[in-house]
């Protein structure tokens, strides 16, 4: 998305908006997901993030996620991404998440002025079980109510993404 948000999508014009909008509001709706919108509820992360010891994902989170994050998963939104609510957390297929984790996030450059902080690339730090662990923790904590992510779902991307 990167590229898209570097090289187009904020470049669009009023116009160009509300061309698309258009569009989008004319496809026939699929149905819906009959999940109840998201509400935050910090409750039970913190009281994991308390005593990360229980819980192996706390503790990956705790050690490299936490201070950019938050304890509250709500980090420092517009600079650093919130993760309690976000559609990427919540998203059924984890492929997008477990990719972001492995490889960090590329320069993102709004109207000539770069992001002041990228996510790293964890994929030299972190076994597959350890981002699995944190991911699970992740779709799990602040409410999200996400599936958990296997190993094996991180070693097929850490594997796609080397070749």
């Amino acid at each position: 998305m990167t590229d898209v948000i570097n090289n187009s999508t904020q470049a669009l014009t009023d116009r160009d908006l509300a061309a698309m909008s258009v569009y989008l509001k004319s496809l026939r709706s699929e149905g819906g997901t009959n999940v109840p919108p998201y509400r935050y509820d910090p409750k039970a992360s913190l009281a994991e993030l308390a005593h990360p010891a229980t819980s192996a994902g706390a503790r990956v989170y705790t050690a490299y996620c936490m201070h950019c994050h938050a304890v509250d998963g709500k980090a420092f939104a517009p600079l650093l991404a919130p993760l309690a609510g976000n559609p990427n957390v919540l998203e059924k297929n984890a492929s997008s998440l477990i990719n972001v984790t492995l490889n960090g996030t590329h320069d993102l450059v709004i109207q000539g002025v770069p992001a002041p902080y990228l996510m790293p690339p964890y994929a030299k730090v972190l076994n597959d079980q350890q981002i699995a662990d944190v991911l699970t923790f992740v779709r799990a904590g602040w409410n999200n109510g996400a599936p958990a992510v296997e190993s094996s779902e991180v070693a097929k991307m850490r594997k796609a993404t080397q070749d």
